[in-house]
């Protein structure tokens, strides 16, 4: 037969309670009874009604504050929760239908997108230039937009207003780079320019000879390397000073041009050039070996994990390389001289002036294909910013503009 024990109760006014049975009634929030409650206490069972009232006001001050939170994040939704008894807190019935009742859109949470509401854009905004002259784009870490139009630099924010404008007395050429801190590089005939993010002029680097540069990397802490069209590759230190240089031999002067540039974070520097080879350099300037002797190269990027490389080659063929210079997979673009980048996530973006922009894999398998604007079929650049949103030139009606898109089209309810 179970044991009926009989506790003795006193409130903090002395008065003392017997009764004749203990309790299972739940007073706390891990569950513990009366009766738990009195076995933890001392041998005779006496329990201070006072110490009982602590815990249980505890306990529901503690669900009090969590429902006016709740209540709080529902109110930023523009959703209300009722309150019944007008005492400040809501019940859990009325935060439940609160919650119901926050609309997402046209929508409410839980409902299912009506199919024939979904719409399809083409483009975020594009960006009229009154320039045919737009060689190429790059991005910072707050989707501002870096365009080289002509003999200028422009900076447009992610909605496409321009904030400023760099002019130069010659044309900057095809290439510019945003690194980690902002900082924005060009190169364009015989100089290397770098701006900070506001476009005041930091350094520029005026080549020895009479040449023009065109490729151009920059390491993580802000090395520059650029190389031009008589063959010779330099590193620039952050401050604009000479380090070394490379100079890419080859019998005809026509195929010494250095065409791009790629560096890793050991310092390694990779250039493709015109007599059909990809040379991996040393830190100190110094070539290591040949990866790719099989066509011109104009274009090189490094994988994420800097353990293959992109490379455009015969004009119009995208090759992964690995670093012991295997291939280990070609497409070809639809046309020569395409572009590419890579996003965060691995993915590469081709831009060619016969297919406009498409999305592949690691592995070289289409995701998708698009033409731009107006069904325009020409695209110079291609770059991808830290939001999966991406960057190309198609042809206006009063000549080149820049077009933003997410990632192949882009959908709203």
């Amino acid at each position: 037969m179970a044991e009926t024990r009989k506790i003795r109760i006193e409130d903090d006014q002395a008065n003392v309670y017997h009764p004749h049975t203990t309790s299972d009634v739940v007073f706390n929030s891990d569950g513990t009874t009366i009766k738990d409650y009195v076995d933890s206490k001392s041998n005779n069972s006496e329990v201070a009604v006072g110490e009982l009232r602590t815990e249980l006001d505890a306990v529901k001050s503690s669900v009090s504050d969590g429902k006016k939170m709740l209540a709080a994040s529902i109110a930023d939704k523009e959703s209300v929760a009722a309150d019944a008894d007008g005492d400040g807190v809501s019940t859990f019935q009325e935060l439940s239908e609160a919650v119901q009742a926050i609309e997402v859109g046209d929508y409410s949470i839980g409902d299912n997108i009506r199919t024939q509401n979904v719409k399809y854009l083409t483009s975020q905004w594009e960006i009229p230039l009154q320039s045919d002259d737009v060689s190429m784009v790059d991005t910072d870490d707050q989707s501002n937009v870096f365009a080289i139009v002509g003999k200028s630099i422009k900076k447009f924010d992610k909605s496409g207003k321009e904030i400023w404008t760099v002019n130069a007395n010659v044309s900057f050429g095809g290439k510019i780079y945003v690194d980690q801190n902002n900082i924005v590089y060009a190169v364009g005939h015989q100089t290397v320019y770098k701006f900070d993010n506001d476009g005041n002029l930091v350094w520029e680097y005026t080549w020895p000879r009479a040449i023009y540069v065109w490729a151009l990397a920059v390491d993580i802490y802000g090395n520059v390397y650029a190389g031009d069209q008589d063959g010779y590759c330099q590193k620039l230190s952050s401050d604009g000073t000479l380090v070394w240089a490379y100079f890419n031999y080859a019998s005809n002067e026509r195929s010494r041009s250095i065409d791009c540039i790629d560096v890793d974070n050991e310092g390694y520097v990779y250039i493709g050039t015109r007599n059909d080879t990809l040379i991996k350099l040393t830190p100190a300037g110094r070539r290591d070996k040949y990866l790719y002797s099989e066509a011109r190269v104009t274009e090189v990027v490094l994988s994420l994990d800097q353990k293959h490389f992109y490379v455009i080659a015969n004009l119009g063929e995208i090759i992964k390389i690995n670093q012991s210079g295997e291939v280990l997979w070609s497409v070809n673009a639809a046309s020569v001289y395409p572009r590419i980048d890579i996003d965060q996530e691995g993915f590469i973006f081709i831009a060619s002036p016969g297919k406009s922009v498409e999305k592949i894999d690691s592995d070289g398998g289409l995701i998708w294909s698009r033409k731009g604007y107006s069904n325009s079929n020409t695209s110079n650049f291609v770059a991808v910013d830290k939001d999966h949103f991406v960057y190309t030139d198609v042809q206006g009606g009063s000549g080149r503009q820049i077009e933003k898109f997410f990632d192949g089209v882009m959908i709203t309810g």
